[in-house]
């Protein structure tokens, strides 16, 4: 059957049957003694793999044809993915040693004559024939170890096919058990035939795929030094150099990093967030990894590469010159040639997500790789991360799903509940998280899995649950961890008097205590403590830094206007599209009494933020009529009530329900910086009346121990001492206990000396 798809496979490829001319026991005579013509002899173009693939199904003897016709049919399949064929061509020699095997009597009478004339020659004959002998013994061993070494290398490269067929199936531990046998096996045949650069290549590819990255070089190495014009060995030296090079430079992430909304809904960015990293081990940069993979893939392309390949690597070559462009042509030349040609397609989508830093630039090709693969794990991960990047949730969801059914690897799994977070599907993250767990083994994919599980319960805003994982693993995480996540988790859920009690609690050497510096300071100044939030802000500044975007926050409440103003513009011209950035100088502008520009600024915030198209057209046509008012306006009394228009015609946007969810998010959101602000200006104005109004408005949102502290000052500026000391207790009451604000606050002067007061400021720190 073999030979028969051999011979039907030599029709195909050159039109004409195996031998022409030829009837009856004539045609019987020739197939079973005569070897069949060359399919590249008949037909140059023809690529010398199909060639010899055909030859070996067509041999005369079964044994050295393939042992079935799946063994055909898998070769046939590695050379239209571009893979490297098992079957080898026929030697010189074994063409001629077949030949005197069918010509054994010619050879025979032959063998006589020259015994013959051996004899003639006397002593040198004798000399000779002892030469002959030692020689033949040095063959009959070497012929041994070959004997020995073929079915070594036989077992290797059947063994590399079941691992690569386990990779694109997704059986991890089998992909690797073959590996390691293959790695075995061969380095067993090498021990025989040290100088086999076949030998060596196939022993390299066994290495590289169970992750010895350097020793693999080095056995390709040995093989390129065999034979210089093994194309294969070239191209796998230069796939290993490549990826080195990429971890040496810095590969970019694609995990999509979205923000949670915030108590009232409001999303910060929805956009992807990349991340570059450099690893470690081979990934150093004690090789010239970059010249060292452009070299191999010139030695590749030069000593005969097929099409595709030798697209792959003109690609490469120009990718590692920086030349993307070029690349890319190049890459998409491969594919066009062979669209099953996986490594193609893999580097197509990634140079496209490199250079454009988007993780949908790779969603054509990643979707093709799925078409070709779709039982690979990997492959159907990384095309959901491109569908989730292009808000196509649910299909994100479904390959997610699909990839890892009866999966149980740590990577996978991490991989996939990351993904479908970014998909919105929060419950299946949480549940992939929980099956990664007990899948992680080291200690760091250990704390991973928790982590993830984690942020699976935040998304569903289930807060208590969440500070479970962390309590119940306090042995894994360290308790300083434990404490700054606590503190994260309350403040996240709005909880800030709690929030200041866990970030407290971190030693101050810590290492904890800085990475969570900034979301200590914030949850101090919700609270009201805007010297200990201005000490922590600038506690990792260096001279010239940006400063913390909640900074100039904190010093417009604490009166330091110019520098508030001055650190605000900054950060708008560092992040133009962050709409809270423009609130933020829209609040500054206008506490300095610029009312003209902070309506500007004002504007924009409101333009940038998630809000429906229709509704930003009402906002347009709003501030026509308010940036004539603010330029207008003389007194800050005029100026404060053209803002609290705005905030009264934002207050009947939201509650119309004009907006979606997210929008209303962000227009009570905005509700909060103008109540914020008016409750500011009104007061350094000397409108104390109108500070409490404002302040009033805001406590409407939410409680907050800042605002209510301010509202305390005001009610004793009005002489309502009573409600006064109310409000500042229930300013305590929500995490204020600044004593530095409090005994430097002028309005608390007159009743100080009340017990009320005096117990008050007791329990300040």
């Amino acid at each position: 059957d073999v030979y028969s798809l051999g011979a039907t496979l030599f029709e195909m490829l050159t039109g004409r049957p195996p031998f022409t001319g030829l009837t009856g026991i004539d045609l019987i005579r020739a197939v079973a003694e005569l070897d069949p013509p060359s399919p590249r002899g008949l037909r140059a173009d023809l690529h010398p793999d199909l060639d010899v693939i055909c030859q070996k199904a067509m041999e005369k003897d079964p044994a050295r044809r393939y042992e079935s016709a799946a063994d055909l049919e898998r070769d046939l399949r590695r050379f239209v993915n571009g893979e490297p064929i098992h079957a080898r061509p026929i030697s010189r020699w074994e063409r001629y040693a077949r030949r005197a095997k069918r010509n054994a009597a010619v050879l025979a009478a032959a063998a006589v004559a020259l015994i013959v004339l051996a004899c003639a020659g006397g002593w040198s004959g004798l000399r000779w024939w002892r030469n002959e002998k030692a020689r033949r013994a040095v063959a009959e061993e070497l012929a041994g170890r070959k004997a020995k070494a073929g079915p070594l290398l036989n077992e290797g490269i059947s063994a590399l096919d079941v691992c690569d067929e386990a990779e694109i199936s997704g059986r991890a531990g089998e992909q690797g058990q073959r590996a390691a046998r293959a790695a075995e096996v061969l380095a067993q045949a090498a021990a025989l035939l040290p100088d086999d650069a076949e030998i060596r290549f196939q022993l390299g590819r066994a290495l590289r795929r169970s992750g010895k990255q350097l020793q693999a070089l080095d056995e390709l190495e040995r093989a390129v030094e065999l034979n210089p014009n093994h194309t294969l060995a070239w191209f796998e030296h230069g796939m290993i150099a490549q990826d080195a090079w990429l971890k040496v430079r810095g590969t970019y992430g694609r995990r999509i990093n979205l923000s949670r909304p915030n108590e009232f809904g409001y999303r910060a960015s929805k956009e992807p967030a990349f991340t570059s990293w450099i690893s470690s081990g081979i990934g150093t940069a004690d090789r010239p990894w970059k010249e060292i993979a452009a070299r191999d893939f010139e030695r590749a392309v030069g000593t005969g590469a097929g099409k595709e390949l030798g697209a792959y690597g003109r690609a490469m070559i120009l990718y590692l010159d920086g030349k993307h462009a070029e690349a890319l042509a190049e890459m998409d030349a491969a594919v066009a040639i062979n669209p099953y040609f996986a490594p193609a397609l893999a580097a197509e989508a990634e140079i496209r997500e490199y250079t454009s830093k988007r993780a949908d630039a790779g969603l054509e090709w990643r979707g093709k790789l799925a078409e070709i693969q779709p039982r690979n794990p990997a492959v159907l991960l990384e095309y959901a991360v491109s569908l989730a990047a292009v808000s196509r949730g649910a299909e994100a969801r479904e390959h997610v799903l699909r990839a890892l059914e009866g999966h149980e690897v740590y990577s996978w799994l991490a991989h996939g509940a990351w993904t479908l977070l970014s998909a919105g599907a929060f419950a299946d993250a949480e549940a992939l998280a929980r099956r990664g767990v007990p899948a992680a083994r080291a200690k760091a994919d250990r704390i991973q899995s928790f982590y993830i599980l984690r942020e699976a319960l935040l998304f569903q805003k289930r807060f208590a649950d969440a500070r479970v994982v962390l309590e119940e693993n306090r042995a894994l995480f360290g308790d300083d961890y434990v404490q700054a996540y606590i503190g994260s988790d309350f403040s996240e859920e709005g909880l800030y008097p709690e929030a200041v009690a866990a970030f407290r609690a971190i030693p101050e050497k810590s290492a904890w205590k800085g990475a969570f510096r900034f979301a200590a300071a914030y949850a101090e100044w919700t609270c009201g403590n805007l010297h200990r939030a201005k000490a922590l802000s600038e506690a990792d500044m260096s001279p010239g830094e940006l400063a913390p975007t909640n900074l100039p926050i904190i010093r417009m409440d604490l009166g330091e206007l110019d520098q508030a103003l001055l650190e605000v513009e900054q950060h708008v011209a560092a992040a133009p599209e962050m709409a809270s950035l423009r609130s933020n100088l829209a609040g500054a502008l206008f506490l300095k009494g610029e009312y003209g520009r902070a309506m500007e600024a004002l504007e924009e915030a409101f333009l940038r933020s998630p809000v429906p198209k229709a509704l930003k057209e009402q906002v347009k046509a709003f501030f026509v009529d308010f940036k004539k008012r603010a330029a207008a306006a003389k007194t800050p009394a005029e100026a404060g009530k053209l803002v609290e228009a705005i905030g009264g015609a934002v207050t009947l946007a939201v509650s119309q329900g004009s907006a979606d969810a997210e929008g209303a998010g962000a227009g009570r959101v905005a509700l909060q910086a103008i109540w914020w602000a008016l409750q500011e200006f009104y007061w350094i104005n000397g409108m104390p009346k109108e500070s409490i109004a404002a302040g009033a408005r805001y406590l409407t949102l939410r409680r907050h121990g800042n605002v209510l502290y301010k509202q305390a000052r005001a009610y004793v500026a009005r002489g309502k001492t009573e409600t006064a000391l109310k409000a500042l207790r229930e300013a305590m009451e929500q995490g204020f206990d600044e004593a530095k604000r409090i005994d430097g606050e002028p309005a608390f002067e007159g009743v100080r000396e009340l017990p009320e007061f005096v117990e008050l400021r007791r329990k300040c720190r």
